[in-house]
C-alpha cells in the first residue's frame, strides 16, 4: 500500500472503502492478514454444507484432499471442523507426531529454496502443514505444563492483536532495513530474524499500554480478545 501505485485515502468513493475490506490489492483486504478473516465469514455461511460433507468419515477427508489441491488456507478450516465431528484431538495427535513433523518441516524449506514453479509451491503447501503439525504439538506441551500454561496465557489475549497488527508495521520496517542497512546476505539474513522479535515485542508492549489506557477502543480493534 505505500509503493505508490494505488489510490490514496483522499482519492477513495464508497465502492473503494467497501473493498478496502473485501480486496483492495491482490485479493486481499487493506490490512493483508485479515483475509482469514473474511474467508471465515463466507465459510461460516457455508458451514451448513459442510457439516453434510464432513460427518462422513471418507467423504469427508477427500473434501479436504480436494481443498488443499487450491491451497491450505481454507483446508485448515475444513480440518479442524472434521476433527470436531469425527471426536479427534488433533493437540493430542500433533503432540506424537511433532517430533517427526518439525525436523521434515525444516528440511523441506531448504529443499524449496531450490525449486521452482509447481513443484516448489506443492513442497511449500507440505511444510506449512507440517510446521502447523509441529508447532501444534510443542504448544500442546507447554500447555499440559500448568506453572508455564498460566504464565504463557497472557499470549492468548494478545496473539489476534499481533496477528492483525503486524503487516503493516513489517512492511514499513521492511523498506526502512533495506533503504539504510547494506545489501549483504548477513544483513538481510539479520533483518529476517531481527524484524519479527521487534514487531512481537512493539505489537505486545502497544497491547498493554492500550489494555490499561484505552480498553473499550482495544475491545473493538482486537474482536472483544481481551
Amino acid at each position: 500500500m505505500t509503493s505508490g501505485s494505488h489510490k490514496t485515502i483522499a482519492e477513495y468513493g464508497l465502492s473503494d472503502y467497501l473493498m478496502a475490506y473485501w480486496n483492495a490489492r491482490e485479493g486481499f483486504p487493506i490490512d493483508g492478514p485479515l483475509w482469514f478473516v473474511r474467508n471465515l465469514m463466507i465459510l461460516s455461511i457455508l458451514s451448513p454444507m459442510a457439516y453434510w460433507f464432513l460427518k462422513y468419515r471418507i467423504l469427508g477427508l477427500v473434501i479436504i484432499i480436494m481443498a488443499l489441491s487450491f491451497g491450505p488456507q481454507d483446508a485448515y478450516w475444513l480440518f479442524g471442523a472434521y476433527c470436531a465431528l469425527q471426536g479427534v484431538d488433533f493437540v493430542k495427535w500433533a503432540k506424537k507426531f511433532s517430533c517427526f513433523a518439525l525436523p521434515i518441516c525444516l528440511i523441506l524449506i531448504v529443499v524449496c529454496w531450490g525449486l521452482e514453479g509447481e513443484l516448489a509451491l506443492a513442497v511449500k503447501h507440505l511444510y506449512v502443514l507440517l510446521g502447523v503439525c509441529a508447532i501444534t504439538g510443542i504448544v500442546g506441551y507447554f500447555y499440559e505444563n500448568k506453572p508455564l500454561g498460566r504464565h504463557m496465557s497472557f499470549l492468548q489475549t494478545t496473539s489476534f492483536f499481533l496477528f492483525a497488527f503486524h503487516q503493516p508495521i513489517l512492511l514499513l520496517m521492511c523498506k526502512l532495513w533495506c533503504r539504510y542497512t547494506p545489501p549483504t546476505d548477513s544483513f538481510l539474513i539479520t533483518g529476517y530474524f531481527l524484524m519479527p522479535i521487534t514487531i512481537i515485542i512493539i505489537s505486545t508492549m502497544l497491547f498493554v499500554l492500550l489494555k490499561s489506557f484505552a480498553p473499550k477502543i482495544l475491545t473493538v480493534l482486537n474482536g472483544g480478545r481481551i
